[in-house]
């Protein structure tokens, strides 16, 4: 998913459509979805991807 990384936290993004720029704009990692999670909640540790 497309997200914010900033001191050490990470905001996953509106907007997560391909088509929709204005997300694309603001990213600046990716966050990594365990295979068979559905959710993530506030404080869970995740993995990111800068870009």
């Amino acid at each position: 998913m497309k997200a914010f990384y900033s001191k050490g936290r990470v905001q996953i993004l509106n907007a997560q459509e391909s088509y929709k720029m204005d997300s694309v704009a603001q990213t600046n990692c990716l966050v990594e979805f365990p295979e068979n999670a559905t959710e993530i909640n506030i404080g869970e540790k995740v993995t990111i991807w800068k870009i």
